[in-house]
């Protein structure tokens, strides 16, 4: 898809998507370029749009901030799919770079231009789609992201600058078993873990790989990779305790504690998780929601504790017509919508 030569969009083909977004047109573009490497996210416009301008929603991918593709669709939570195509709304899901190739600063820096790149660049985008130019509503926007996407929903609000905010709302926020109390002993220290029931992982596989990064004999900038891709980069990220090392110790890079100091009122939030979770324990949705609580006592909050295992809100069966879903629902759409 062309575009006018005042815009830095850089369009790429869409590649095969399967039926699970047959409903959307789907557009690709890049959000952001760092020293040649290009960071993308999509665009899913529903077919049949409503008129109107259309209220967005946006769904950061998990994969314990390690690996992971926007376009996985085995990790995709099934309402959200089906919530966007109920409301006709545009939904949006950003890659962003990968430890250990990058730093937690790296990722926030990321999540701060995918959200300055937005009210720039999507009214263009938007506005070149056939057979149906559509506009969004930035003054209605839901973040969604699930395990690591739940720490870059929280990020979202937390690192967005005050120009961005004047342009675009975040009316609400929903966190799926969020990795959001990262100063836990869980992903600080080396001990027994096996999420999944997973072996445990030699420590030595992931300090290989980041010396060959080091050394030039791997990409130094990573900003997608398929499951199984990487997946034993995160077995030992956790079970050997390293994620301070790979994300660094900074403040801003952990929620509980921006939360302490952030300034003004956080949006509407709804937090769910698994009670049997075995890659991100249910702790840390109870420790961010104390949080939450505590410091920010007016902003709504729904906390959802049900039995399932990581992922579970992707299984079939399970959507907007759950049971532990429907609360979340009426919850979300009535702050998002209301």
């Amino acid at each position: 898809m062309a575009h006018s030569a005042s815009s830095d969009v850089d369009f790429i083909p869409a590649g095969e998507h399967t039926d699970r977004f047959a409903a959307f047109n789907i557009t690709d573009a890049t959000y952001k370029t760092v020293e040649g490497h290009n960071i993308q996210c999509t665009i899913f416009t529903p077919k049949s749009p409503a008129n109107g301008p259309r209220p967005v929603m946006v769904r950061w991918h998990g994969g314990f901030l390690i690996t992971g593709d926007r376009m996985f669709q085995d990790w995709w939570p099934t309402w959200i799919i089906d919530y966007a195509l109920h409301h006709s709304a545009i939904l949006i899901a950003p890659d962003y770079r990968l430890l250990p190739e990058a730093t937690g600063l790296d990722i926030l820096s990321d999540i701060s231009s995918f959200w300055s790149w937005l009210p720039k660049e999507l009214p263009f985008v938007l506005s070149s789609l056939q057979p149906k130019p559509l506009e969004a509503d930035l003054s209605r926007v839901l973040v969604t992201g699930d395990s690591a996407g739940g720490w870059c929903a929280a990020q979202s609000f937390l690192s967005q600058t005050s120009e961005s905010r004047d342009k675009v709302k975040i009316r609400a926020i929903a966190v799926a078993y969020g990795m959001l109390d990262m100063r836990r002993p869980w992903w600080t220290e080396a001990g027994e873990k096996h999420p999944f029931g997973a072996p445990t992982v030699p420590k030595s596989i992931l300090e290989q790989h980041i010396l060959r990064v080091k050394n030039g004999e791997l990409p130094a900038r990573i900003s997608n990779g398929v499951p199984p891709e990487r997946l034993p980069f995160c077995m030992a990220a956790v079970q050997w305790g390293l994620f301070t090392e790979l994300m660094g110790k900074e403040t801003e890079l952990y929620p509980m504690e921006c939360l302490e100091k952030f300034e003004g009122q956080f949006p509407a939030m709804w937090l769910y998780h698994g009670k049997s979770d075995s890659a991100v324990l249910v702790e840390d949705t109870i420790a961010f929601s104390e949080k939450v609580r505590e410091v920010q006592a007016k902003s709504p909050l729904l906390v959802t504790l049900t039995e399932g295992e990581h992922g579970f809100d992707n299984a079939p069966g399970e959507g907007m017509d759950s049971a532990w879903c429907k609360e979340g629902m009426t919850f979300i759409t009535k702050e998002w919508l209301g």
